[in-house]
């Protein structure tokens, strides 16, 4: 607060942050403030993801009232790590044959499904350096969300969270595939802004 802001002794700061899209600080809903004691020289904020970009704002507080508000960025990272766990009766058959054929299915179901819920263009590119491995039954597909000039991976990563809320259905190798967000540990909330560390849980069994 400068002295020219400072209109009576400093009683105590407001402070506030919030998870945002496309680096726009302030944000357009803020949530509540904070209220900190002057005597606390210092804050710590919790609960932040990775890959996520954040807003933070402080004031400090005299007996008028709030002064102005100071806002900072905190910038996400490059690419962001995702998960998915599917169930299927020929997870071996999957990974030993044809295994491009079913990185390729699963990449283009993902950015397909994706465009339908966001309306925009979202090619298989922006996921990469995809992996799979089986356990008994279970297929596990490991991948990250590549950042571009055009979108951020926060913003990607919030449109493949958006499109697993409405539980849609993939094809992979001729097997659909239904995906649901992991009961554990919820893929997005909108409220908090937070991913969990394994986006979603994929299961079926229904041949097409």
């Amino acid at each position: 607060m400068s002295w020219e802001d400072l209109r009576g002794w400093l009683v105590s700061y407001e402070i506030g942050y919030q998870s945002v899209r496309s680096g726009q600080c302030p944000p357009s809903d803020s949530t509540s403030n904070v209220t900190v004691s002057v005597d606390q020289e210092m804050f710590e904020v919790t609960g932040l993801h990775p890959g996520l970009q954040y807003c933070v704002w402080v004031a400090g507080r005299t007996s008028p009232g709030v002064g102005p508000f100071s806002y900072t960025l905190i910038p996400w990272s490059s690419n962001i790590e995702f998960s998915l766990k599917l169930d299927t009766d020929n997870c071996t058959d999957l990974i030993v044959n044809k295994l491009e054929e079913t990185v390729e299915d699963i990449t283009r179901e993902i950015s397909r499904g994706i465009e339908l819920i966001c309306q925009c263009n979202f090619p298989s590119n922006y996921i990469g350096d995809v992996n799979l491995s089986c356990n008994m039954n279970r297929l596990y597909l490991a991948g990250r969300m590549i950042s571009t000039r055009e979108r951020d991976s926060s913003a990607l990563m919030y449109d493949l969270a958006q499109w697993i809320a409405t539980e849609p259905t993939v094809v992979v190798r001729g097997m659909l595939l239904k995906v649901v967000p992991n009961s554990n540990k919820p893929a997005f909330d909108e409220k908090s802004g937070r991913y969990s560390d394994h986006i979603c849980h994929c299961s079926s069994n229904m041949p097409l």
